[in-house]
C-alpha cells in the first residue's frame, strides 16, 4: 500500500496530566495512509492530510483520545473500517465530495462529534453508531447511499439537512428529516421533525431513537408506517382518516386524533 511520512509541530502540554500534544502534518506525496499509522497515537492532537491522499485505510487514527481535529482533503475516495474510530475529543468532521466507498465504523463512538457534514457518495457500514451527542448532520448534494443504521444509539440530533440539489435524498418543507426522494420514504427523523404531505412510507428504524418525541402530525398520503416512537402520546391526523389509519397503526388507535 506505499509508505509515506510526516511531521509533527508541538502544540502544549496543557492536558491534567501534562502530555505533550502535537499537530501531524502528512507530508505531500502520500497517497495511501497504511493501516493503524497512528493507532492508540496519545499525543496527536489535530491531523491534515494532504491533497495528494487517495486512501485511508482502517484503523489510522483509531482511539487517538487526544485527537481534536481532522482536515481531510478533497482527493480522499476511500475511508477505511473504523478510522476514526473512538476519538473521543473529536467535536465535528466534513467528509470530502469524492469519497467513494467507506468501511464499517469510519467514526464510531466518537463520545463527543455532534456536528456532521457528509459530502461524499454514500454512508454505509454503521459510519457513525454510538456517536451519542450527535446534535447536526448535513447531507451534501453527492450523497446517494445513506444505510439504515449509520447512526444507531444517536439519541440527540437536533438538525436534518439536506442539500437541495440532491438528487436521492431531501428534507423538503424544512422537515428536519431525511426523505428518500424516488420512493418518498423517511428513512431518519429526529424529536422534532416533522412528515410533510407528500410522504408516502415510514421506514421502522426513522424514529428509532426518537424516545422524546410526544406527539406527531402524518398526512393522508401514507401507505406505510414501519414504526413510531413509543414515546407517542398523541397522533394527529387528517379528518375522516381514522379508519386508513386504523389499519397503518393498529396498535396505537387510542392516540388518534383527527384534526378539524
Amino acid at each position: 500500500m506505499g509508505y509515506f511520512s510526516f511531521k509533527k509541530q508541538y502544540l502544549s502540554s496543557d492536558t491534567l496530566d501534562h502530555k505533550e500534544l502535537y499537530h501531524y502534518y502528512i507530508d505531500e506525496g502520500a497517497k495511501n495512509i497504511t493501516s493503524g499509522s497512528f493507532w492508540k497515537n496519545h499525543e496527536m492532537a489535530s491531523v491534515c492530510f494532504p491533497n495528494t491522499v487517495k486512501k485511508i485505510y482502517g484503523y489510522v487514527c483509531a482511539e487517538c483520545d487526544e485527537l481534536v481535529k481532522v482536515i481531510l482533503p478533497n482527493s480522499i475516495t476511500y475511508i477505511g473500517p473504523r478510522a476514526f474510530s473512538r476519538c473521543h475529543m473529536l467535536s465535528s468532521v466534513t467528509i470530502p465530495e469524492n469519497v467513494e466507498l467507506t468501511g464499517y465504523g469510519i467514526f464510531s463512538y466518537c463520545k463527543c462529534l455532534s456536528s456532521i457534514s457528509y459530502l461524499g457518495y454514500e454512508i454505509a457500514d454503521s459510519a457513525f453508531i454510538g456517536s451519542h451527542n450527535i446534535t447536526s448532520i448535513f447531507i451534501g448534494e453527492n450523497v446517494k447511499r445513506i444505510d439504515s443504521d449509520i447512526f444507531d444509539n444517536c439519541k440527540k440530533i437536533k438538525s436534518l439537512v439536506v442539500d437541495v440539489n440532491n438528487k436521492f435524498y431531501d428534507s423538503r418543507n424544512n422537515c428536519n428529516a431525511i426523505i428518500e426522494t424516488n420512493s418518498n420514504t423517511l428513512i431518519l427523523g429526529c424529536n422534532t421533525s416533522l412528515v410533510p404531505y407528500g410522504v408516502k412510507k415510514i421506514s421502522k428504524r426513522a424514529f428509532k431513537y426518537c424516545g422524546r418525541m410526544k406527539n406527531i402530525v402524518l398526512p393522508d398520503s401514507l401507505e406505510y408506517i414501519g414504526s413510531l416512537p413509543s414515546s407517542i402520546q398523541k397522533i394527529y391526523i387528517p379528518k375522516g382518516s381514522k379508519d386508513k389509519f386504523r389499519l397503518l397503526l393498529p396498535n396505537k388507535k387510542s392516540k388518534l386524533i383527527e384534526l378539524l
